[in-house]
């Protein structure tokens, strides 16, 4: 048996899983340092908005065509749809649902700037169709329908759910136009310009006095 090629077999060997392990130190190292891309709904349609929207108009349909609300907020007019389908169509990417689940669980008020989804209370079936009765907090790349491998150069925006059940993205360099739009129609149907404002205040943005 000829023994001289083994050597050479075994260095071959050794660089080619140098070489894998190299490539999968860069691979985790890129997604560690890019948690907007590969955070924890990476997986397409792991926060689906349209889901969120069923649940809405699902309510709405039980309660005269009025979408849920509370006195104490719109964290806290979420918390009836938790018990039938579940916190994660309210969830954001780069949040989790456990605030609106222990907030269930205490009894106790919903902390808004925790929640990976900003809800416009108060709205009706009938309003206008265009109106924005979900958005995600934060932009992010592609949004939450965006597979995980387009996310890479995809730009940064956000997923929104509007009041016929229908959801829309909306490109970070459009959020501020986009927002003073809505906070208009939320005017226009009968929302206190102060509240409208405040939705849109929650994901960052600033508006004159």
């Amino acid at each position: 048996m000829d023994t001289s090629a083994i050597p050479k077999k075994w260095r071959k060997l050794k660089f080619a899983a140098l070489a894998v392990a190299l490539v999968t130190v860069g691979l985790w190292a890129f997604v560690k340092l890019n948690p907007m891309i590969f955070n924890e709904s990476f997986v397409e349609h792991m926060h689906c908005i349209s889901q969120a929207g069923l649940a809405l108009r699902m309510y709405a349909n039980d309660h005269e065509g009025r979408f849920p609300s509370h006195t104490n907020g719109f964290g806290d007019a979420l918390l009836p749809l938790i018990g039938t389908s579940g916190a994660y169509p309210f969830t954001g990417p780069m949040f989790d649902s456990s605030e609106l689940i222990a907030a269930q669980a205490a009894g106790r008020d919903v902390d808004e700037s925790k929640l990976g989804r900003i809800y416009v209370q108060g709205l009706t079936e009938t309003n206008n169709p265009a109106i924005a009765i979900m958005f995600d907090q934060l932009a992010t790349p592609g949004g939450d329908h965006c597979h995980f491998v387009r996310r890479i150069l995809a730009p940064y925006g956000r997923e929104i759910g509007l009041v016929d059940g229908t959801h829309d993205y909306v490109e970070a360099t459009d959020w501020h136009a986009f927002a003073n739009n809505q906070i208009e129609l939320l005017v226009a149907a009968g929302v206190e310009r102060k509240r409208a404002q405040h939705y849109y205040e929650v994901t960052g943005l600033k508006f004159e006095e």
